[in-house]
C-alpha cells in the first residue's frame, strides 16, 4: 500500500480505535500506519471483540501480541495476513488419517470418559472444542504464515457434590500456549474460536506456574530458545459454550461507528 494512504487510514482508523481502548483500561499511540494499544499482562475477549466491531471491514488488519512485557493490540495499514488452506491435497481416493486430527479426536475421548455419565449433557460442548482446536490448529498464523499453536488442552469441570452451589461457567475449559515472538491476527484467531469458544475467555503472559496441573502447557524447544532471548508467549483460556442456532447479531455498545472516511490530502500534517 502506499505510504500516505496507509497512514491516512491509520489515522482514520484510530479515534474509532482510541474509544474501545479507554473503554477497556489500554494505554494507545499512533505511530505512522500503526496504531497501537497496550492492555498490561492479559486482555478479555470481550475487549478483542470490540476492537474487530471498530475495524469492521479493515478487521483483517489487526494483530494481538507483546511488546515490551504487554500484550498489545495493533491496527497496521499496511500488513497482510496470509490464508493458510486446511483443505487436504492429497489426491487419492481415501483421504489419508491427518495425525493431528487423530491427536485431536483421543484427547477429547480421554475428557469424553473423564466425565463418565456427564459427558452425555456436554456432548454438543465436546464436538465444539474438537473442532474448535483442529481449526486453531489449521488456520492460526503469524503474519509471515507461522504456525501459532504450541500446545492445548481441553478439561472439564467437575459437577457440584455434597450440596454445593453449581459451577457458574460451562463445563469444559480450552487452554492453549501460543509460540513466543509472533503477532497473531485477530481475525483469524475470532474464525478459529467461533462459534463456541469467543464468549467468555482471555488471553495473558502470565506463566505456566500461575496455573493449576491441568493447564500447564509446554513450549517446543526452539520457543523455549526464543523466551530465553526475552520473547514472551500467550496463554488463551476459553469456555466452550454452545449457543443458539440463530443469535441475534449485536453490536457493542463500546463502539461508536466506523468513522466515515475522509479524502486523503497531500499537506503535511502533525
Amino acid at each position: 500500500m502506499n505510504t500516505d494512504l496507509a497512514v491516512w487510514e491509520a489515522e482514520t482508523m484510530h479515534p474509532n480505535f482510541l474509544h474501545v481502548a479507554r473503554a477497556h483500561h489500554a494505554r494507545s499511540s499512533l505511530n505512522g500506519a500503526v496504531s497501537s494499544h497496550r492492555f498490561g499482562d492479559s486482555v478479555s475477549f470481550r475487549a478483542l471483540k470490540d476492537f474487530l466491531v471498530a475495524a469492521a471491514e479493515h478487521a483483517e488488519q489487526l494483530f494481538v501480541g507483546v511488546l515490551g512485557g504487554d500484550i498489545v493490540v495493533t491496527f497496521n495499514a499496511n500488513a497482510r495476513v496470509p490464508n493458510p488452506d486446511p483443505t487436504p491435497t492429497s489426491t487419492s481416493r481415501k483421504r489419508r488419517r491427518d495425525p493431528e486430527e487423530e491427536e485431536v479426536e483421543a484427547q477429547i475421548a480421554r475428557v469424553r470418559a473423564n466425565l463418565g455419565e456427564a459427558a452425555e449433557k456436554q456432548q454438543d460442548s465436546l464436538e465444539a472444542a474438537q473442532s474448535t482446536v483442529l481449526r486453531l490448529l489449521k488456520t492460526l498464523c503469524g503474519t509471515h504464515g507461522e504456525r501459532c499453536l504450541e500446545s492445548w488442552g481441553v478439561s472439564a469441570r467437575k459437577e457440584a457434590e455434597n450440596g454445593e452451589a453449581k459451577p457458574t461457567h460451562p463445563g469444559l475449559i480450552l487452554s492453549a500456549r501460543l509460540r513466543p515472538g509472533v503477532a497473531i491476527s485477530l481475525a483469524t484467531l475470532q474464525r478459529a474460536l467461533q462459534p463456541a469458544a469467543f464468549y467468555d475467555g482471555l488471553l495473558t503472559l502470565r506463566e505456566n506456574a500461575n496455573f493449576g496441573a491441568k493447564f500447564q502447557l509446554p513450549l517446543t524447544e526452539s520457543s523455549k530458545v526464543a523466551e530465553s532471548f526475552g520473547a514472551r508467549s500467550l496463554a488463551l483460556f476459553s469456555s466452550v459454550v454452545t449457543p443458539p442456532t440463530k443469535a441475534p447479531a449485536q453490536r457493542s455498545a463500546l463502539v461508536s461507528p466506523p468513522p466515515t472516511p475522509l479524502r486523503p490530502h497531500n499537506d503535511a500534517s502533525s
